[in-house]
């Protein structure tokens, strides 16, 4: 016996799951197309702030998409329990929706990873990479520059990957840049070096290594 889900439970799976399929697919898209285009973004904050009502919309079906795939779910594997057979289609529709929301959970980083060769030979590739340093994210520096890219680049202010990791005491990654050759001793287009950064955000730590290995400014 082929085990039959009710219409109406139909219909909520298949509606909420669009509002929360369009909300993956814009999440996604500022974190890689626009990111492409543009450079870094603040991923939702544009939906958050100028269209929040198609942001509420979203969330509010990604709720109701997630009480719906519950009760699909459970009444699948009662079907299975009582030897009703389930058909492949839901099955699928259970293992892709469920795919398509956990895009929602891949990081930031994660996308910048794995697009690394675009973003390494694009013009704004310093910015990734002195970024992905102030935020401590140690695999993401190291693909940017296994894929070419300067150790000591300047953003768009003249900071290196070096100053991103010093002005958040990012210990690990200063120690890796500076045993990879990073320049403590330059200066952004305000005139700070990482040592100064280190101790104006007063990260005594990182001013002992950095001025330990070769920062004098």
């Amino acid at each position: 016996m082929v085990s039959r889900l009710p219409l109406w439970l139909k219909v909520w799976f298949g509606v909420t799951f669009a509002g929360i399929s369009w909300l993956v697919g814009r999440l996604v898209w500022e974190q890689t197309i626009l990111t492409w285009r543009h450079g870094l973004q603040m991923v939702g904050f544009t939906l958050v702030h100028t269209e929040l009502h198609l942001y509420l919309g979203a969330l509010l079906s990604g709720l109701l998409f997630a009480l719906a795939y519950l009760v699909v779910l459970g009444i699948s594997i009662v079907d299975v329990a009582r030897g009703r057979r389930v058909a492949v289609g839901r099955w699928l529709a259970l293992v892709l929706s469920a795919a398509v929301v956990s895009l929602l959970f891949v990081p930031y980083s994660t996308w910048q990873r794995l697009f690394v060769t675009k973003l390494a030979n694009g013009p704004r590739a310093a910015e990734f990479l002195t970024y992905a340093a102030a935020v401590g994210d140690l695999p993401t520096v190291e693909r940017f520059l296994d894929h070419g890219v300067s150790i000591n680049a300047k953003n768009r202010d003249g900071s290196t990957a070096l100053y991103g990791a010093s002005v958040e005491g990012q210990m690990a990654v200063i120690r890796y840049l500076l045993a990879h050759g990073a320049d403590p001793n330059i200066r952004n287009t305000f005139g700070s070096t990482a040592l100064g950064a280190a101790r104006e955000m007063k990260h005594p730590e990182a001013a002992r290594y950095l001025q330990a290995h070769g920062a004098h400014q």
